[in-house]
């Protein structure tokens, strides 16, 4: 998070800089007091651009890497003591520019504006160096909830010995969701890989801490591990699970691929411009159980199934949830994400499954459709009676989901 504010602040300086460009340009031949303000205006706006495109350098290829807490805290204190320290220059920037205006601007109407140029850049950075010095954000892991805590949360095996399948679960849960599907497959002879992602599942406590890259090569280490006693080995993904084995398949060939309601969203170029102004504007995380359009309650039922021991009624379950802070740049990580399932679909060459919810409220039919049509390799496409949840014995999908992937994975069987 930490590294995304440098970015946001940086955002935010180059937007002062254009304004200020802009301001300048507009008054600069309206008379001596405003060609000082328009020069001031000039010459802090360049400053401040050089400034701001340097931290945006500097910063950029830090927001799609893993956090390390401890570096996190270190660059913390360290952009709080920058951002003091100029502080204190802008109280002096104000101090000359006040100066300069009582004891000189009264003889000279460019002095007088040029002091005033220099009162208002001041002015603006004392505002903007206190806000963002008071608000610096100290990256902390998730509370603990409670969840999560079994093995069954983490990275399993269910051994087999014709073939071996990779199954990677959505956001935000753990192999437990794939189980049911893990073990019919399993029971068909296939060695079953249950992959916990980073951040997920055993180390929920860590989930905003994480990157789509540390996702993808979680994925990616594994597929290599299992080819080397297996073969072949599919790759399966549902939900947010889907979209990472998608961006996976078209760097790291498994010998087939099943997507189930698998997560992307395509953009048009004006929503990314778009998304980069409102961004700017944004604070640098929220707190998202204190609005009004998610409330914990919303997590009753899919709590239901998979986390038994998460008890919504337990005030302190309830307060911790109020207190997760969740950090803007972790939901970029999806906007990431999908970028690199759009650059890598034409590169998609393994026989394909998809499989979809009819109706499913997440992740829309027609998107899916969308998305197949951009794969030019062989695929095959079910559309079940269920929703997002086909993965789970007690969705009305399900029956469907089972059914297809075992056929699908019947047909590499056949050819070794």
């Amino acid at each position: 998070m930490i590294w995304d504010y440098q970015h946001l602040i940086s955002r935010r300086l180059l937007l002062w800089s254009f304004i200020s460009v802009v301001a300048g340009l507009l008054v600069f031949g309206r008379g001596d007091f405003w060609r000082g303000f328009a020069i001031q205006a000039l010459v802090w706006a360049a400053v401040d651009a050089v400034i701001a495109l340097f931290g945006l350098r500097s910063s950029l290829p830090k927001l799609f890497r893993p956090v390390d807490l401890a570096a996190a805290e270190k660059e913390t204190k360290k952009l709080r003591k920058i951002l003091w320290v100029n502080f204190g220059l802008d109280v002096l920037y104000i101090a000359g520019g006040s100066w300069l205006y009582l004891f000189r601007g009264v003889e000279s109407p460019f002095l007088a504006g040029t002091a005033v140029g220099i009162i208002v850049q001041g002015g603006f950075l004392l505002f903007f160096d206190l806000w963002h010095a008071l608000n610096t954000p100290l990256e902390t892991p998730l509370p603990d909830l409670g969840i999560f805590k079994e093995a069954e949360h983490d990275t399993t095996d269910l051994i087999g010995e014709h073939g071996a399948v990779l199954l990677v679960h959505g956001f935000p849960g753990s192999p437990a969701e794939m189980t049911t599907l893990g073990e019919a497959l399993n029971r068909a002879g296939w060695h079953v890989r249950l992959l916990r992602l980073p951040g997920h599942g055993t180390a929920f406590s860590r989930l905003f801490q994480t990157r789509v890259s540390e996702w993808l090569d979680e994925v990616e280490k594994n597929l290599r591990e299992l080819r080397q006693n297996f073969s072949p080995v599919l790759l399966m993904g549902y939900s947010l699970g889907g979209g990472v084995s998608l961006a996976v398949a078209s760097r790291s060939k498994p010998d087939g691929l099943i997507l189930l309601s698998p997560f992307w969203k395509a953009e048009p170029w004006w929503v990314k411009w778009l998304a980069l102004l409102v961004r700017t504007l944004l604070p640098v995380s929220i707190y998202p159980f204190r609005t009004r359009w998610l409330k914990p309650e919303h997590f009753r039922a899919a709590s239901t199934e998979l986390l038994p021991g998460f008890d919504l009624d337990d005030p302190k379950v309830r307060r911790s949830l109020m207190d997760i802070r969740l950090p803007m740049v972790f939901l970029e990580q999806f906007r990431r994400l999908s970028q690199l399932i759009i650059e890598g679909l034409k590169r998609i060459e393994v026989p394909t499954l998809v499989v979809q919810g009819k109706y499913d409220p997440v992740v829309l039919p027609q998107g899916t459709q969308a998305l197949i049509r951009q794969i030019k390799a062989p695929l095959q496409y079910v559309e079940t009676e269920g929703d997002h949840n086909i993965n789970q014995r007690s969705n009305r999908g399900y029956p469907e989901t089972e059914t297809a992937v075992l056929r699908f994975a019947e047909q590499f069987r056949k050819v070794v």
